[in-house]
């Protein structure tokens, strides 16, 4: 019998942990405005060279007006250089967002007028994925790619 790496445990129990977190709140999903209900998601960010460095979820949620809220916990795969530039995107947060013309535009430091983290890519209903970026006010400091594997509770 193969033993799971510290790695596999880590995103299995983040995973479980998610869907957990989903079910405990899924009487209070629903948005007050009439659009989507909250969606959770498995983050993934991949390095410019492509290489997996950040794991965690994000949790979304989407007025009638396509604004998006939502709050996000982030942290390093294990075994990873932590010495690498990600931005403010470890730990926790809230976010927030909006649709526009088919794209999702999200900043996970809402609150700084410098020194944000940013995701864009193309919404949908099922899984997600774009480019994230540390943006400060000289432009783009470090950028790399992330997917959004969406969680679904059956009913």
């Amino acid at each position: 019998m193969s033993r799971l790496s510290r790695s596999d445990r880590f995103q299995t129990c983040c995973r479980t942990a998610g869907i957990l977190l989903l079910l405990v709140a899924a009487g209070s999903c629903s948005n007050l405005l009439g659009g989507e209900p909250e969606r959770l998601y498995l983050y993934r960010a991949l390095s410019e060279e492509e290489i997996p460095i950040l794991f965690g979820r994000l949790v979304l949620e989407v007025a009638t007006n396509d604004q998006i809220t939502g709050d996000w916990r982030i942290d390093w795969i294990e075994g990873i250089d932590q010495e690498a530039n990600v931005g403010p995107q470890l730990g926790r947060g809230v976010l927030r967002g909006t649709l526009l013309e088919g794209y999702f535009h999200l900043n996970l430091n809402p609150d700084h007028i410098d020194n944000n983290v940013l995701l864009v890519g193309r919404w949908g209903s099922g899984d997600l994925s774009g480019q994230w970026g540390w943006v400060g006010v000289g432009g783009i400091i470090i950028q790399g790619t992330f997917t959004l594997e969406r969680v679904r509770i059956p009913h």
